[in-house]
C-alpha cells in the first residue's frame, strides 16, 4: 500500500472526479476510492467529514482510509477556506 504524505494525498484528491466543484462550493460532497474502499467526503460548515459507503471489510482498510484522511481533512479545510476568502475579496 501507498505510504501517504501530504503531496500524495493532494494529488489523489485533485484527480478525484468533482474535486473542482467541491472546492468551488458547487457540490457538497466528493467521492474518493482508497484502495478499493469508497468514501464520501462532505463539506461541513467548518472543515470536512467522511463516511464509508459500504461496510468496512477489514481493519487494515479502515486504518488506511483514516491515514489518508488525516492529511486530506487539513488539506481540504485549507483549500475550502482559501476559496471562501476569494469569494469575499
Amino acid at each position: 500500500m501507498v505510504q501517504w504524505s501530504l503531496k500524495t494525498v493532494e494529488n489523489k484528491l485533485k484527480r478525484a472526479k468533482g474535486y473542482d466543484s467541491f472546492i468551488s462550493h458547487e457540490k457538497g460532497y466528493l467521492l474518493v476510492s482508497i484502495n478499493k474502499t469508497d468514501i464520501v467526503i462532505l463539506r461541513e460548515e467548518v472543515g470536512v467529514s467522511y463516511y464509508f459507503l459500504s461496510p468496512i471489510q477489514s481493519v487494515l482498510d479502515a486504518n488506511y482510509v483514516n491515514d489518508f484522511m488525516s492529511y486530506a481533512a487539513s488539506y481540504l479545510r485549507k483549500a475550502l477556506e482559501q476559496k471562501e476568502d476569494s469569494f469575499h475579496i
